[in-house]
């Protein structure tokens, strides 16, 4: 068949050149026979084509694809300025020195804790979306990104199951026509609708820590134009679940459980001089959001015994220059001591942890009437040393715009860890975690996005 299609094309090609150098013949064929031979050629040239696909990919030629294609992006480049060390005289009886980046001391090297910047030099990150409207009804996106900071910081490698610095964190369509209906669907590689947070912070909050979930999923949701907005979604599990009396042996035996989660959430104005939204959302089995992963990673297990729920409340208001936000996630239960994935807080006991984090902003004109915004904020988390989290942080951040889609951020972290008298149990694991001390980082970044 194939043959036969190039055969007859390659006849009309050959009379559409006879055509087009003898004028004799030309002149004796009408202008709507030179255009149907055209079409009907250019048909098959299109059907050989498809035909010629290998990998089951339609061919789908539209020469004005630009008009439903949008494409953003960005790159983050983060300087470490500065890293300082304290010490706790109580817990330690000598100032053994130490570099702030010193190297191969974990304890002793600032922005060690999960969600921080361990580099001087780094990439935080580079990403590209490209966007199609598909029809009035379907749009896709398909996301990249590049990272080079350290593993302490993942983009959405928990799906993915990979250490690489380059990766795919977003492949997802979604059904929704929100002109006729208020209900969505999306089904794909995504960050679900779970917690509320900055995607490429440079310092990730404890909270977005224990919330963030970048997986393949099915979310379906309702966004209504009265403020209320629901969703669920559903993925599996990174992890195999095996019996109370199972060992990883018994992983084989037993299949990746079905996660999912809800949340709602409520937008609204108060008499047009504010802005408010209030979040809720529950999340059935913690072990797939990004700072558990971490955890998975380095303890290198694949199996769990019992599944630990989390849930998680967040407020906010904006009245013009000024916002604050308030946010909370905790696990509803405590992690088997006797988990295939221990995670021990103090002297074998199992850690049921939690995050709070109070945010604060002012964002004003300077600078040649340029947007700055001064930001405050303090963490704390609690029986969280397991997940590499430090007890508590203050931090101070200020962002002024260089130009159109370029600004200049400058950010400083306070660390304080959990004392030595809340060693982890998993001591062979994460040696280096509750050491009583204090941690400073100061961090520069240039940020530019298009799109």
């Amino acid at each position: 068949m194939k043959k036969f299609v190039a055969s007859v094309g390659a006849i009309s090609l050959v009379s559409l050149g006879l055509l087009s150098s003898n004028p004799a013949l030309a002149a004796t064929a009408s202008d709507s026979e030179m255009t149907s031979m055209r079409t009907r050629v250019a048909e098959m040239e299109a059907t050989l084509a498809s035909m010629s696909q290998q990998d089951g990919r339609p061919a789908q030629a539209n020469s004005s694809w630009s008009k439903y294609i949008r494409m953003s992006g960005g790159i983050n480049v983060d300087t470490k300025l500065a890293g300082t060390i304290g010490y706790n005289d109580d817990d330690y009886n000598s100032k053994d020195g130490g570099g702030p980046f010193a190297s191969g001391d974990a304890h002793k090297t600032s922005g060690r804790f999960t969600g921080e910047n361990v580099k001087r030099f780094g990439i935080n990150d580079a990403y590209f979306n490209i966007d199609a409207d598909v029809t009035n009804w379907v749009s896709a996106r398909v996301g990249v990104t590049y990272e080079s900071v350290s593993t302490n910081y993942t983009m959405g490698k928990s799906a993915l199951d990979t250490s690489s610095a380059f990766h795919v964190d977003q492949a997802y369509a979604t059904i929704s026509d929100f002109d006729k209906e208020p209900y969505y669907l999306r089904a794909g590689l995504q960050y679900v609708d779970f917690g509320s947070y900055e995607l490429h912070p440079i310092t990730k909050s404890m909270v977005q820590e224990m919330t963030e979930l970048n997986d393949v999923a099915v979310q379906i949701g309702m966004l209504d134009l009265s403020g209320i907005n629901a969703s669920a979604f559903f993925l599996e599990t990174g992890l195999n679940k095996v019996d109370e009396e199972g060992t990883d042996s018994d992983v084989t035996r037993n299949r990746n459980q079905i996660n999912w989660g809800i949340t709602a959430s409520y937008h609204g104005d108060m008499r047009d001089t504010a802005a408010y939204n209030l979040e809720l959302g529950y999340l059935d089995n913690m072990v797939d959001v990004e700072g558990f992963q971490r955890f998975i990673a380095t303890a290198d297990k694949t199996s769990y015994l019992n599944k630990v729920p989390e849930l998680y409340m967040g407020a906010g208001v904006t009245s013009g220059p000024f916002s604050v936000k308030a946010s909370y996630v905790t696990a509803l239960r405590s992690f088997n001591e006797d988990d295939a994935v221990p995670v021990e807080f103090m002297d074998g006991e199992a850690a049921k942890p939690s995050a709070g984090r109070l945010e604060a902003g002012y964002t004003f004109k300077y600078f040649n009437n340029r947007d700055n915004t001064l930001g405050v904020s303090y963490d704390r988390s609690w029986e969280a040393s397991p997940l590499g989290l430090p007890k508590d942080r203050y931090s101070v951040s200020y962002k002024v715009g260089l130009y159109q889609n370029t600004d200049f951020i400058l950010q400083w972290d306070h660390d304080n860890d959990y004392g030595t008298n809340k060693l982890v149990g998993s001591t062979t694991f994460f040696p280096q975690y509750a050491s009583g001390r204090h941690y400073n980082v100061v961090t520069a970044r240039l940020a530019v996005n298009f799109g």
